[in-house]
């Protein structure tokens, strides 16, 4: 299955190089760098500067500690009693999770009350810095067990990249590898979650890509030129509901061409060369309690 937004893409902009590779395809690599679109690797080496140490925002930056309304942790970019790690010292092209309504934020660790609904939100820290025309967020919230069994086919099979005669998913995608604690409450369109403020009618979309995966994009118009955005802040927001009983849950933004992602990974792409910029991000842990 081909990402709808990239070939829309290929429509609108006249094509990015490479920007069509199946959805099917199990041979991505997980990027270590932000640029996919300039004929590079986009991998570091260890001792450069490029993915250094994670970089600590301080308080009064925008979405470090300190910056909630009225002192709320749970309001956007609001973690007063501790600070938000981002795994890279660049900034160019940040993406982050937060919770909204129904619950705090403390560092990277997020507190919910168990059987209460609470709205997670993904907000744009620092856009690219040429500006971009089509955003992307990819959602894991599911726990994969690679040892489990798929399809009855005995234990391991949850690791073994094969389908197992089911037509419900292979590995992370299938129902019998995943445990999905939290419920999602999807709303009536996906206009309704996608929040970003430069989105154009008509081309949002979300889907459920898996037991625990969820994606959303937009693009800011339909016919070339496209208008630029630099928008930052919350672009993503819907409801999840914790468990009857206590839970911790690693919810990830995973990346353009990560290995379970693909090419529904979150990415910007910029403006001007329709370079795909996969952003930094951190997880988060979600604690129901």
């Amino acid at each position: 299955m081909r990402t709808w937004l990239l070939v829309l893409l290929i429509v609108t902009l006249g094509g990015l190089a490479g920007a069509c590779s199946s959805g099917d395809d199990d041979t991505a690599a997980t990027p270590t760098s932000r640029d996919f679109g300039d004929g590079s690797s986009g991998t570091p080496s260890a001792d450069t500067d490029a993915d250094g140490p994670a970089a600590t925002l301080a308080p009064g930056e925008p979405g470090g500690p300190g910056n909630g309304t009225d002192g709320d942790p749970g309001a956007p970019g609001g973690a007063p009693d501790g600070e938000r790690q981002i795994p890279t010292a660049a900034l160019d092209g940040v993406m982050r999770l937060t919770i909204v309504e129904g619950g705090f934020c403390n560092a990277n660790e997020c507190f919910v009350a168990i059987g209460s609904t609470f709205t997670l939100a993904v907000e744009v820290l620092a856009a690219p810095s040429s500006s971009y025309v089509l955003l992307q967020t990819f959602l894991d919230f599911g726990v994969y067990d690679p040892t489990a069994s798929e399809d009855d086919a005995g234990p391991g099979t949850c690791g073994d990249g094969v389908g197992n005669g089911g037509r419900d998913g292979v590995d992370r995608t299938d129902d019998d590898c995943v445990r999905v604690d939290l419920t999602y409450i999807a709303s009536a369109s996906a206009v309704d979650e996608i929040v970003w403020a430069d989105l154009s009618e008509g081309t949002g979309l979300r889907a459920e890509m898996g037991p625990g995966l969820l994606m959303h994009g937009g693009l800011t118009g339909l016919v070339p030129p496209l208008p630029t955005s630099n928008a930052t802040g919350i672009v993503v927001r819907f409801q999840l509901r914790c468990p009857a009983n206590a839970t911790r849950v690693p919810i990830t933004l995973l990346v353009y061409d990560d290995p379970v992602a693909k090419t529904n990974g979150s990415v910007f792409v910029e403006a001007d060369t329709s370079r795909k910029v996969a952003p930094n991000v951190a997880p988060i842990t979600l604690i129901c309690e």
